[in-house]
């Protein structure tokens, strides 16, 4: 009875317990939470959070940004395949949450936009001073303008202090007009504001009534017991004034002096204490999102005689009092007399800069921003020397402005320069295809106007100047991804890999010696670039010696470097840098993404220097 008393209670037990689990539950279930940092995202299952039931095995796929690659899954990884792995699982037998994280696959430099400009073709002469002078003074000495008038004549005005224009059905065909339509008063009272007088930035709505901002220049030196050493620059006192045109720029007046009285620094002039003053630093431009009228002003102060660019704006074209100048806040400048007003602060009413060069002022369609073309000095980091020449920069506001970049090397009229040697002055940018009345607008093709100084001789009177232009044209290059090896020891990624010995980044320079005739290098990391979005490399370097190089690339396709994904193209053994554009669109291989780039620099044993390697889009 005993052994059955048991074997029953067992039975029991084991009945019981039967019923217990029976019908089963429904397992437990859990949330699975998935986040990324900058440069990627999960893409399966997605990122948020997701609930799964105990133990199932859900699928992950991380995929990075161009210019990202994936690093590693962190968080609650425990149950990962391969926590270093975009494409794994994990199995869900709990709340989890986990990141997926990448990093900057580019340089330092990352990615970033540049424009430059190429000359286009040869200089054409639009007024030759030899044969279509009116008189000895009768010289291009202002950055030409133009606009249309009533008759639907187009007129350029590049004038001296005798003000003449051009004038023609277009620009092609402009041609001296001699009558003078402005002369100047020559006031020996600086306080007339009414000495030399150049017609320098005009604005018509109409073509008929033209407003005509005026560069007028007191020379202390040439009026008796206004200066001490007949200096020109040290007793040069500038301001702006206003005169207009009610006969479709035919003639021009202005209001009894000082009633036309514009624009003057808070200072009264001084003797020897030149230059000084406020001068014009480009033409008049409408912005028709705030309905202004907005032109530059180049600032000489007479205690640091430094010139910076400033800004003014008015709507009322017709009052000369109505022009406002930018504080470094906002416009509220309005200036004065310092012959009538003695402002407490004087310092108040001086413009602050906003950029740092003026000439002419233009809205760029091609780039859809506004441009500046000046004339100017520029520090060239790399090559540790002065460059100086034509300039440009871009703004999106006309406040904030890029740095300077270089349109063309030229000798600027310095006046420590001597005068027998040639020189190049006064740049502005009009653009013949232009329908606006003023010439406001430039597009991608315009014409660079300037001035060419002649050498002095005796006969010229060191007048001998010609205005001429130069096709040119804007290139924007975007996405670029530049290895500029600007920081010692670092080379952003790139190994040697053949034939390539004392391999070391100094002075801004990858150095390298090649030891036989198949020298190459690569870049260690993964890209991840997509080649439709990406159609040049440039390379800029020089070699000692060889014929030609290479650049080879790989996809993440198939991983693989061959003759099928390389473009050979011919090098110049010098002493100088030598600048490579390849087109990466020429090869139909370009394409999904590239994962790696190969470079040969050369097919010789040879010195190597490399300044940068960039990859970008050029915009036509």
């Amino acid at each position: 009875m005993k052994g059955l008393g048991a074997f029953l209670i067992t039975i029991a037990l084991s009945v019981g317990l039967v019923s217990c689990v029976y019908p089963p539950p429904f397992p437990e279930q859990y949330n699975l939470t998935i986040s990324s940092t900058e440069g990627g995202s999960v893409t399966t299952p997605g990122e948020g959070t997701f609930t799964y039931w105990d133990m199932d095995v859900v699928e992950l796929v991380a995929e990075a940004d161009e210019g990202y690659q994936f690093v590693e899954w962190t968080g609650d990884v425990r149950t990962i395949g391969d926590v270093n792995a975009a494409n794994t699982t994990i199995t869900v037998s709990d709340d989890y949450s986990i990141t997926a994280n990448f990093e900057v696959t580019t340089p330092i430099y990352g990615t970033y936009s540049r424009v430059h400009v190429v000359i286009q073709g040869p200089e054409e002469v639009v007024f030759d001073w030899t044969t279509d002078q009116c008189d000895m003074e009768d010289i291009p000495d202002m950055p030409a303008r133009a606009f249309r008038d009533a008759d639907g004549k187009v007129q350029l005005i590049a004038t001296h202090y005798s003000g003449r224009r051009m004038i023609g059905d277009d620009l092609n065909s402009v041609t001296r007009d001699c009558r003078v339509i402005m002369s100047s008063d020559k006031d020996p009272d600086p306080s007339k504001y009414n000495d030399r007088e150049w017609l320098a930035s005009l604005y018509t709505l109409d073509g008929e009534t033209i407003y005509a901002l005026i560069h007028n220049e007191y020379q202390g030196h040439q009026h008796p017991g206004m200066s001490i050493t007949g200096d020109y620059l040290k007793n040069w006192y500038n301001s702006i004034t206003y005169a207009k045109s009610d006969d479709k720029g035919e003639s021009y007046s202005h209001a009894a002096a000082p009633g036309h009285l514009v624009a003057s620094l808070p200072y009264r002039y001084v003797p020897e204490e030149g230059p000084s003053g406020i001068a014009l630093g480009s033409n008049i431009i409408h912005n028709p999102e705030d309905d202004y009228y907005y032109v530059l002003l180049h600032v000489f102060q007479e205690t640091t005689q430094i010139s910076d660019v400033s800004i003014m704006r008015t709507r009322t074209l017709n009052d000369p009092q109505s022009w406002r100048a930018w504080n470094g806040t906002e416009f509220a400048i309005a200036f004065v007399n310092p012959y009538t007003d003695t402002p407490d602060d004087p310092a108040q009413y001086v413009p602050q800069p906003v950029v740092a060069t003026g000439g002419s002022l233009t809205f760029n369609t091609y780039l859809g921003k506004y441009i500046v073309v000046g004339a100017g000095m520029m520090y060239d980091f790399r090559d540790q020397t002065l460059r100086e020449g034509f300039v440009f920069a871009l703004s999106d506001d006309l406040i904030h402005w890029s740095p300077p970049e270089l349109i063309m090397e030229v000798r600027l009229p310095y006046p420590s320069r001597p005068w027998t040697d040639e020189r190049l002055a006064y740049p502005s940018l009009i653009d013949p295809g232009d329908a606006s009345r003023n010439f406001e607008m430039t597009g991608q093709e315009p014409y660079l106007y300037y001035t060419r100084f002649h050498p002095c001789t005796e006969e010229n009177w060191c007048l001998n100047r010609d205005l001429v232009r130069a096709p040119i044209r804007f290139i924007e290059e975007t996405n670029i991804t530049a290895w500029e090896f600007d920081r010692p020891g670092d080379d952003e990624g790139w190994i040697p890999v053949n034939q390539l010995s004392y391999f070391t980044i100094s002075g801004g320079i990858l150095k390298a010696s090649s030891c036989g005739t198949d020298p190459f290098m690569r870049l260690d990391d993964v890209l991840n670039l997509e080649a439709n979005k990406y159609n040049i490399v440039e390379i800029r370097m020089r070699v000692s010696d060889g014929n030609c190089a290479g650049l080879y690339f790989a996809t993440v396709d198939d991983g693989q470097w061959g003759e099928e994904t390389a473009i050979h193209f011919a090098i110049a053994p010098s002493s100088q840098f030598q600048t490579y554009k390849i087109d990466m669109a020429s090869r139909s291989t370009w394409s999904g993404k590239i994962s790696q780039i190969r470079l040969d620099p050369t097919d010789a044993e040879a010195d190597i220097e490399i300044d940068y390697i960039r990859i970008y889009t050029e915009n036509t």
